[in-house]
């Protein structure tokens, strides 16, 4: 099994929501090397920044350092195993997600996704029910966590 996971199921897999379970599966299966996670790099500036934004709505912030570590560790770990591959964000995967953006009226980051997906050849894991359309009308797998 191949997933890229957007940041909505990235951030799952640290904070608590509806679809954190199924996150969590996937990370087992891919610690177990039954499963391959793929993220863009952009993904992983866009979750620290959601996990830091989600501890001070909570008013935990002292909460922050520990998730950051948590998820920086998954990366460093998984990708050190071959359970994760991180995709550079580059000028020519920006450019390959424009039609994305002009296709479904897409936020460039969503559109993104659809490219590192496709690039991939992944199933796209995300909470988003938009972008799970739009990866869907693209020809790609889509599950919704």
């Amino acid at each position: 099994m191949r997933l890229c996971l957007d940041t909505s199921a990235l951030v799952k897999r640290y904070v608590k929501e509806e679809g954190s379970d199924a996150v969590r599966r996937y990370f087992v299966a891919a610690y177990g090397g039954e499963a391959t996670l793929v993220l863009n790099a952009f993904n992983i500036g866009e979750a620290l920044s959601a996990l830091h934004k989600a501890v001070r709505r909570a008013g935990a912030p002292e909460l922050y350092p520990r998730l950051k570590n948590r998820l920086l560790g998954d990366v460093k770990r998984l990708t050190r195993i071959g359970s994760m591959k991180v995709i550079p964000l580059t000028v020519s995967a920006v450019l390959a997600s424009a039609p994305y953006v002009e296709r479904h009226g897409l936020y460039i980051a969503d559109a993104l996704q659809i490219a590192t997906a496709k690039a991939t050849a992944s199933t796209l894991a995300t909470g988003d029910a938009k972008l799970c359309d739009a990866a869907r009308a693209e020809g790609l797998d889509c599950v919704l966590v």
